[in-house]
């Protein structure tokens, strides 16, 4: 009987170990700071900060100028130059508003890329696309946020079509420091790119650039083609008139890249003969 008694009481016992680690399993609850960020930004809880970014128009008028308001210590917590900005001022150095809200007037950024700024500050979110990616990279480097570099670099690595490499090689100089970005895809995909609207938007440094390089995928005859049709969209955007003078004019340095000895009879009959 005593030994019945101690195994009723082992099984008493292990059901109680086993309730008591049943209590203990609590379902964990993820805790997004990011989410809560997000509303006291959106809902403009306790800021301290209001940023009037942009510039007003030529007749006067506030179309291109908006209003931000934020909390100082979240963005000095995240920039060297926002907690300069916003903590090394003397009273008398920067205006309050009627709701004491210090007031920054910022003419030369742009409020889209500042406001997306913002919400990677306070939300870790960050939407790059082919339409904000030069702004947004400047705003990053100017208050050295170092995601927002990082996203905008590696959306330009990743991201790269044929579309938009025109834009992005000619935007890398400035954001990245590298004259040679996006080339190897460039060579690789040569002719669609020449067929694009993009390449007949490249400044003529980026072009030259792009020219003097000798591994492009493509014959020298549609190159030549399409530095014509480059030519004829400069020649429009300077309000010059596109035939021959025009085009002798604007294409004069940039001829030169067109390696001519190595187009046959047949190519210079009917691609260079007709252009001159």
């Amino acid at each position: 009987m005593t030994t019945r008694k101690i195994q009723k009481n082992d099984a008493t016992s292990d059901k109680k170990e086993e309730k008591s680690e049943k209590k203990t399993e609590v379902p964990e609850i993820p805790l997004l700071i990011a989410d809560f960020m997000g509303k006291l930004l959106n809902q403009e809880k306790y800021c301290d900060v209001e940023f009037i970014v942009g510039s007003a128009d030529a007749d006067g008028t506030s179309a291109n100028l908006k209003k931000f308001k934020a909390h100082k210590l979240v963005l000095a917590a995240h920039s060297p130059l926002f907690e300069t900005m916003l903590y090394g001022y003397s009273s008398q150095e920067i205006p309050i508003t009627s709701e004491n809200l210090i007031q920054v007037q910022m003419k030369d950024s742009n409020p889209e890329a500042f406001d997306a700024l913002l919400k990677a500050i306070y939300t870790d979110k960050i939407e790059v696309n082919d339409d904000n990616l030069e702004q947004l990279s400047v705003v990053g480097k100017k208050y050295q946020i170092e995601k927002i570099q990082l996203a905008c670099a590696t959306y330009m690595e990743q991201g790269i079509t044929v579309k938009n490499v025109c834009q992005m090689f000619e935007s890398a100089v400035k954001l990245l420091g590298d004259d040679k970005f996006g080339f190897q895809f460039i060579r690789e995909n040569t002719e669609d790119i020449l067929k694009s609207d993009a390449f007949l938007k490249l400044p003529q440094k980026r072009l030259e650039v792009l020219l003097a390089d000798d591994k492009l995928g493509t014959d020298e005859s549609l190159l030549f083609e399409a530095v014509i049709k480059w030519g004829k969209a400069e020649c429009k955007r300077q309000g010059i008139q596109s035939n021959l003078v025009g085009l002798k004019t604007i294409l004069k340095d940039i001829l030169l890249l067109i390696r001519f000895p190595t187009m046959d009879l047949g190519e210079i009959a009917t691609s260079v003969g007709p252009s001159k």
